[in-house]
């Protein structure tokens, strides 16, 4: 049965928990609030570990537009205990600003699997 989430005012409009191959790439579409199709690419990659600078190696996310569609880059989140934004990350808006989509994510990494937990909420700016 479908159901309607709202957590901290945020619209939940996915959920999901992968797992995911080393060197593979997730692509989602879903719903947004109006029922048009958003879809979201999400990459995890990693610093090659011959590479001694901690700086290159620090877990990190870069939000680009490739073909209209937002390209989220998880890079270096490697840990077996997993790491998680802790805030939500905005990565999109609607062109006046008064929507905006924000993700949270948690990912850990056993062996060459990545668990990926993703969750997308719309907010209303006022």
């Amino acid at each position: 049965m479908a159901h309607t989430t709202f957590i901290g005012g945020k619209k939940i409009l996915l959920e999901a928990s992968w797992l995911v191959l080393e060197n593979e790439d997730v692509t989602v579409t879903f719903k947004d609030s109006d029922g048009d199709d958003v879809t979201v690419k999400i990459e995890i990659k990693s610093t090659s570990e011959n590479n001694d600078s901690e700086d290159i190696k620090k877990p990190s996310i870069q939000i680009e537009e490739v073909d209209d569609i937002p390209v989220i880059r998880f890079k270096n989140w490697n840990g077996g205990f997993g790491k998680s934004t802790g805030k939500p990350i905005a990565f999109a808006s609607t062109s006046d600003g008064k929507i905006e989509l924000s993700f949270l994510a948690s990912i850990a990494k056993l062996s060459k699997l990545y668990r990926i937990e993703f969750q997308v909420m719309s907010e209303e700016k006022k």
